[in-house]
């Protein structure tokens, strides 16, 4: 079984390649990479697409690169599902939530048509002090702004997983736009930020501030009506 990477040359998707990472040695499934491009590509970017996959390969997945060309975002959604992926990782640009008009626009037509899971992955936006903390416990912060959330707290408890860290559940978004997140001590900054977005239903205005404003990863993860099958991440292949 296995999951579908669309990926580019972009930030966003060298971050989403590092969340597919984790979430292939979390739960077992094989990454399939796919490239979607207006023409066929040269072998440079080939070269350079096999390199990309490298911190998937460094974790002990053996990925599968496929190059397609036609419209990314209709591509992306008939290969997830001819190919009986579980989700779809993809990265999404800028500051903006891909649930509104412009940017991230790919990333929001397949959420709202992907019957599976659609995790969009934003990435850090600044570059962030390390802490001394050592071997500090790596947090996970999820925040619910749709329902159902099933998908997204699974997604949060494989990168915790994946990590070795632990999982800080904010009842809201809102909550963490209140406060929380400034609460926290430095050496208990969260890896990621996962949040559940609704792509049919319009957007908060709280979540349009959360990506103009957070620097951390922020994993926003959609989710179809009907009910997700949770990978079983004990069957490793």
């Amino acid at each position: 079984m296995c999951f579908l990477v669309a990926i580019d040359l972009s930030d966003p998707s060298r971050s989403a390649i590092q969340v597919s990472a984790l979430l292939a040695r979390a739960t077992g499934l094989s990454p399939l990479l796919l490239h979607v491009s207006e023409g066929r590509p040269p072998l440079r970017l080939l070269a350079d697409l096999y390199s990309l996959a490298e911190p998937l390969r460094s974790l002990g997945s053996t990925p599968r690169l496929r190059t397609m060309h036609g419209c990314p975002a209709t591509l992306i959604h008939e290969q997830a599902l001819a190919q009986g992926a579980r989700f779809v990782v993809m990265g999404t640009r800028g500051h903006h939530s891909p649930t509104s008009q412009g940017t991230g626009s790919v990333a929001r037509r397949v959420m709202e048509t992907c019957p599976i899971p659609v995790i969009a992955v934003r990435p850090q936006t600044l570059a962030l002090p390390c802490s001394d903390a050592g071997g500090a416990e790596r947090v996970v912060a999820l925040m619910d702004a749709a329902k159902p959330g099933h998908a997204a707290r699974s997604i949060a408890r494989f990168l915790v997983e994946a990590t070795q860290g632990r999982l800080l559940h904010v009842p809201s978004g809102q909550a963490w736009r209140d406060g929380i997140g400034m609460a926290l001590p430095p050496q208990q900054a969260p890896a990621h930020l996962v949040l559940a977005v609704d792509p049919t239903a319009p957007t908060p205005a709280w979540v349009d501030q959360l990506l103009d404003e957070e620097s951390t990863p922020v994993v926003l993860v959609s989710q179809g009506g009907a009910a997700w099958p949770v990978p079983d991440h004990t069957a490793r292949g």
